[in-house]
């Protein structure tokens, strides 16, 4: 009998200590968590989307001397490939730099010869091809000089441009263009 006691003191013991271990691995998970989210820091997500960047600059080459511009040209500075075209505006300018009614005359007053690859239609010149990011076209305007002597005007020059994303449907939406199977511009 009095082991039998013993027995029943020892499993009644056995059980109070698995009880006991129990609460507390139950109480150190509470207290845990709680503790996790009451003092870690959130992580903000890194979910990072770029968006397609489409710009351009004209870049030049001007002979002061000379009174000529040379190599004229578009350079992609936007992300992803693009379709390019640019306008050319020549005027007459006073010396305060006030810009004249006449228009001058190629041939008389200016002499200008344009590139290869790029096509004029409705008063813009569109380069041919898609141009990579970081490229530069080749030359829009290969050379431009003023013809004879201007005493109280001086030519001006101007090219604007500007860049769609070579997609066929960012040209046609834009330009009312739509590019060929080969990535080349197609005029009407």
């Amino acid at each position: 009998m009095r082991q039998l006691l013993r027995k029943a003191k020892r499993n009644g013991a056995v059980r109070l200590l698995s009880l006991a271990l129990s609460l507390l691995l139950c109480l150190g998970t509470a207290v845990g968590g709680a503790l996790t989210a009451l003092t870690g820091a959130a992580r903000p997500a890194r979910n990072r989307t770029d968006t397609a960047s489409i710009s351009c600059q004209v870049t030049e080459a001007y002979e002061k001397a000379d009174q000529e511009k040379r190599h004229v040209a578009v350079r992609n500075t936007g992300l992803v490939e693009a379709y390019l075209r640019a306008t050319v505006v020549i005027t007459w300018t006073a010396e305060d730099g006030t810009v004249l009614p006449e228009t001058p005359t190629s041939g008389q007053d200016y002499s200008l010869e344009l590139g290869e690859k790029w096509v004029a239609e409705d008063g813009y010149y569109y380069y041919c091809g898609a141009v990579s990011p970081g490229e530069t076209t080749e030359d829009l305007i290969v050379c431009y000089a003023a013809v004879g002597e201007q005493t109280d005007c001086r030519l001006s020059v101007a090219v604007q441009a500007s860049a769609v994303q070579a997609t066929k449907s960012a040209a046609a939406a834009a330009w009312g263009m739509a590019p060929a199977a080969d990535g080349w511009l197609e005029t009407s």
